[in-house]
């Protein structure tokens, strides 16, 4: 497994992609924005009567996490389009059985994790979750999906923090990349205690002697992360072509261990397109952090070019990015292939759109008033409705995780 080929192959990718604006599918006229507005308001209020109710009760507690999930395949379906099929794939007793087994292994792993780590680490859970399907594999959690997603939030949030300092965290990098490599490292504190303990739930299921490529994909997302601590403006000068290497590298990395995780062994096409899809995730994660990233000094592609210009033509460049990248899977072999391609495009063209209408600042008028035209609510509705029920960056799953919790 070299990682280098599959980041120059995603850098020239990258490269190919026009910055013209890309085909969307449906478009939405003023009056039919309203219309969905006020079927997500009728939605958002039947979920806040529910979550006010007492769902821990003997009498309420299944009933309500099956009405949640009846309410978003509704509000999925009437508002943004998706497709029962394709929904059957998220929405399906198993993912729910999935996630309340993950929340219980987490909240048995450390207690004192709170709701918002544990869905950092379930989001993680629910795409190896949907590589099983694409393998015809049950959908569930294996000790390696639950040990490679508590992973992170535990390393990803220790080497983001602005309040420890560099010399801390490049130590702790050697750690755990020590631990990693399979050698015998004493765990200085309780937080490297958990981690290395993660370690030893891999490698129980997975031999070092017989799947060593799934130890070199964890050596590959660890050293991508700690290349990223580089990524800090005041620390360091970077071209935009370094800085897209490793963007790209951090996000294939991450999510070609997801796979490594989930099947024990790749083929190329298939370490290929997960490569890709971890790339592309990246940069719509770059896309939703831009505010931040720019304000404490983090370069992303996009963090870099919003000092100079308008983000429109790197924006159309995701787009079409994403579009060669999903046409790879068109290479595999698998069940739920075709449900799952239109699921992955349909789920991220809107969190893009969403996205992007939220931040508006970086992009020029013209761009914004065009691409609020395929949005099926308006952004004066998105932003009224931040911060309490946004749907396209995954809040629907974690209602139906506080459902969840609320069963245990």
């Amino acid at each position: 497994m070299i990682i280098e080929k599959h980041i120059d192959y995603f850098s020239g990718l990258w490269r190919e992609c026009s910055s013209s604006y890309p085909l969307l599918e449906t478009k939405y006229t003023p009056q039919e924005q309203k219309v969905n507005e006020s079927h997500f308001e009728k939605v958002a209020r039947a979920l806040k009567l529910k979550n006010d109710k007492n769902p821990g009760s003997e009498n309420n507690s299944s009933s309500h996490v099956s009405s949640t999930t009846t309410l978003f395949r509704e509000l999925f379906t009437s508002v943004f389009g998706f497709e029962n099929e394709q929904l059957d794939l998220i929405l399906s007793p198993q993912f729910k059985l999935a996630t309340k087994k993950f929340i219980k292994m987490g909240r048995n792993l450390d207690p004192d994790l709170d709701l918002t780590d544990i869905f950092q680490a379930c989001r993680n859970a629910w795409i190896m979750n949907g590589i099983q399907l694409m393998f015809g594999l049950p959908v569930e959690i294996t000790p390696s999906i639950f040990a490679y997603s508590m992973l992170y939030p535990y390393s990803d949030n220790y080497l983001d923090d602005p309040e420890i300092p560099q010399a801390v965290k490049i130590e702790f990098s050697r750690h755990f990349r020590q631990r990693l490599m399979g050698e015998e490292v004493q765990p200085e504190n309780t937080y490297e205690k958990h981690i290395f303990g993660l370690v030893g739930m891999i490698e129980m299921q997975f031999a070092r002697s017989g799947f060593p490529k799934v130890y070199n994909s964890l050596l590959a997302i660890h050293s991508a992360q700690t290349k990223s601590l580089s990524l800090v403006k005041s620390t360091v000068s970077m071209s935009e072509a370094d800085v897209l290497k490793l963007c790209i590298e951090k996000g294939g990395a991450s999510v070609l261990a997801d796979g490594y995780l989930v099947a024990g062994d790749l083929t190329e096409a298939q370490e290929r397109f997960f490569f890709g899809y971890g790339a592309y995730l990246q940069f719509i994660d770059d896309i939703q952090d831009i505010k931040e990233d720019s304000c404490v000094g983090q370069l992303t592609i996009f963090s870099q070019a919003s000092e100079k210009y308008s983000l429109d033509a790197l924006t159309n460049k995701t787009f079409h990015f994403g579009e060669k990248v999903l046409a790879l899977l068109n290479d595999l072999e698998g069940e739920n292939l075709p449900a799952f391609k239109k699921l992955i495009k349909k789920s991220i063209d809107s969190m893009l759109i969403e996205t992007i209408l939220l931040n508006e600042d970086f992009y020029t008028r013209t761009y914004i008033e065009e691409l609020e035209s395929y949005s099926p609510l308006s952004i004066s509705y998105l932003k009224k409705r931040r911060g309490k029920l946004s749907p396209n960056r995954v809040s629907y799953m974690k209602k139906i995780m506080e459902s969840v919790i609320a069963e245990l």
